[in-house]
This record gives structure tokens, sequence and C-alpha cells, in this order.
């Protein structure tokens, strides 16, 4: 992969970049980050943010007020 530019934001990132197969190319690279950061957070005793997400869909589900 050729990278161009990039920019970090809080909860996302862009890059201009080229590859032969950049489809490819990007799961690879978020397959790496995603094991790197379950890791990193594991390892620091964080794995109940990787719960979070799945717990706060869990209760909007059973939320019915606004589905009339």
């Amino acid at each position: 992969m050729r990278l161009y530019a990039h920019v970090i934001m809080e909860n996302h990132m862009h890059r201009i970049a080229s590859s032969l197969d950049l489809s490819k190319t990007m799961e690879s690279f978020k397959s790496f980050t995603a094991r790197r950061l379950i890791e990193s957070m594991m390892e620091k005793k964080m794995d109940w943010l990787l719960r979070e997400p799945a717990d706060h869909k869990a209760g909007l589900k059973k939320e019915t007020t606004f589905q009339e």
C-alpha cells in the first residue's frame, strides 16, 4: 500500500492511499488493528468496553415507547 495522506479523528480515520488490491489491504489493516486493540484492552483490564456497545444496543431493543 502506498499512503499519501492520513488523518486520525476521534472515532474514525481518513486515508488517501493506493494499492494493487486496496480492498484486501483495507481488510488486512482492519483485522490487524482490531486484534491489537482488543489485545491492548484485555491487558489493561478494559474489556468491559468491548461489551458496552452490545449491552447498550440490547437495552434499546427493549424500549417500545417510540415504536407505536
